[in-house]
């Protein structure tokens, strides 16, 4: 009987990564859903990469670059060939709601989590809540692992619990704006400002507004001031290299004009904004009598083109940057170092002469931007108003791809934070750290994955056996595990029964989560 329960069991698994690919190997190897009446739908959105191949069993390298929920729903069925599973490339949210509709939701038996982020597990934590059903969660870090079993109307749920990963790698943004002193501060700005802004932002940015003006501008307007005027700007600027494009000899974008672009960043990032930083820094000490560079604070000095000494990396840079405006543009790039310095040479490019700024940079430790956005944007608004967008060329937002050596990202964000990092005289990130951090890459271990989905295939039995009907959530478990720490790090525990929250009233006196009002009408409307 058991086994037959295991057939007919219908299967939502959310992820196909590391944890994912570890129950999709357990639930082939158990027999679950392969009669007519089971299956196993399994989603991810993200493909293969070769970073993937070391903790991601299923996949071999000629899995790199196709779809984790296909290659992995492939792999197990050729172990069980009588698997009934649909791979799936959906993202699990409110925007795919009309794909996992609820009749979907209400033909499964259980809901298996194999997510890395907190946003998604509360998601699907609440689809559980609203058509009471059964959810596995659980999750690793290193040699860190826990896991949680949700039963309906036996236990909390996962958004009962205050869980919240915004501040696993948040660093307060006035820190990685202008008062850095570590290197993974330089690489998070590299990545969140610098990549971001001129390569995926802001073509984005411009794409919208060159497909539909109309439409830009209604979106523009469910952002704040300053998100506003970022927007605009960034598409100003990549207007701005078209306009320049169509005023050259050939009158078409290219490689040059990239490099142009890239020296204009250049100079804009690591010496012009360095030296209004230092100039608003000597009037705040000026005005004040007090010493402002103190603490974690740095007094940053600026790059000079003219120093022969730094050339080699900024050259580095207009290498990396113009390669990734090229891509942007779909131009050809240039990687011969040698036709690329020539080239260069050829620009006659020059250091622009600094002026110091009319207002002073925003020193405060508040991460809000300061000066005057709104009447900045509005500007730009009036100006981008009468831009006629028939004419104006694609752009290709850059999606960051951390294992491709010849995409320029990796290479980029080295050289962007190394050179932040020289301004702030901080130690220089080898580009192994950077393309770590940048990518998010958590070292994860076979053996944990393993334990844990072990003790979640476990938990997972009982409730096929109805154990939750029989002897409610006293025969459940779960842990919390730390593999380096011995087995004093080795807990399990009863799940918590559901939140009572009392009401005053005199009914219902009191409710859980699981609780709710139906209201049955077999009319169209209610009034």
């Amino acid at each position: 009987d058991f086994q037959n329960q295991m057939a007919n069991q219908k299967v939502f698994l959310v992820g196909c990564g590391a944890l994912g690919c570890e129950y999709l190997k357990g639930l082939a190897l158990m027999g679950v859903a392969t009669s007519p009446e089971g299956k196993i739908t399994v989603t991810d959105m993200d493909r293969i990469e070769v970073s993937n191949l070391s903790r991601q069993f299923l996949f071999r390298q000629e899995d790199v670059s196709h779809p984790k929920s296909v290659r992995g729903a492939l792999a197990v069925q050729k172990w069980n060939p009588n698997l009934n599973i649909t791979a799936m490339e959906q993202k699990v949210g409110n925007d795919t709601e009309d794909i996992f509709t609820d009749d979907f939701w209400r033909k499964l038996d259980i809901c298996w989590n194999a997510l890395d982020n907190v946003m998604a597990r509360q998601y699907t934590d609440s689809r559980c809540l609203f058509y009471s059903k059964p959810l596995l969660e659980s999750g690793t870090l290193g040699t860190k692992c826990n896991h949680e079993i949700v039963l309906p109307y036996r236990t909390s749920t996962y958004n009962d619990g205050n869980e919240n990963d915004s501040n696993e790698t948040q660093i307060a943004m006035c820190t990685l704006r202008s008062f850095p002193y570590l290197p993974n501060h330089c690489i998070e700005f590299a990545k969140q400002s610098y990549f971001s802004d001129y390569f995926e932002f802001g073509p984005e940015q411009y794409e919208t507004f060159r497909k539909d003006k109309a439409t830009f501008f209604e979106q523009l307007e469910s952002m704040d001031a300053g998100e506003q005027y970022r927007s605009l700007a960034l598409i100003q600027s990549f207007l701005d290299m078209h306009q320049e494009a169509q005023s050259s000899s050939n009158g078409k974008m290219d490689v040059g004009l990239c490099v142009k672009t890239a020296y204009a960043n250049l100079m804009g990032d690591y010496r012009t904004s360095i030296l209004n930083l230092c100039h608003s820094a000597d009037a705040m000490e000026s005005s004040s009598g007090k010493k402002f560079w103190t603490g974690t604070k740095r007094r940053p000095k600026a790059i000079d083109w003219n120093c022969e000494e730094d050339k080699a990396q900024l050259m580095e840079y207009l290498y990396s940057t113009a390669g990734l405006y090229a891509s942007v543009w779909g131009l050809e790039c240039i990687r011969d170092r040698n036709d690329f310095t020539d080239l260069v040479l050829s620009l006659n490019l020059e250091q622009p002469e600094w002026n110091p700024p009319s207002q002073n940079v925003n020193l405060s430790d508040e991460d809000e931007e300061g000066g005057d956005s709104t009447d900045k944007a509005e500007k730009l608004k009036a100006d981008l108003y009468s831009v006629d967008t028939l004419n104006l060329p694609p752009a290709n937002p850059q999606d960051f791809e951390k294992d491709d050596d010849l995409n320029f990202h990796i290479d980029y964000l080295t050289i962007a934070t190394n050179l932040r990092a020289w301004n702030y005289d901080i130690k220089a990130s080898p580009r192994h750290t950077v393309k770590v951090t940048a990518g998010r890459i958590i070292p994860a271990l076979a053996t944990t994955t393993a334990m844990v989905c072990g003790l979640v295939n476990v938990e997972y039995c009982k409730l096929v056996l109805g154990l939750a009907n029989t002897n409610g959530r006293d025969v459940f478990l779960n842990s919390n595990i730390n593999l380096a720490a011995g087995s004093g790090n080795f807990t399990t525990f009863c799940p918590d029964p559901p939140i009572n929250i009392e009401t005053g009233l005199d009914q219902p006196k009191s409710f859980t989560s699981w609780d709710k009002i139906e209201i049955v009408n077999d009319k169209e409307e209610l009034s």
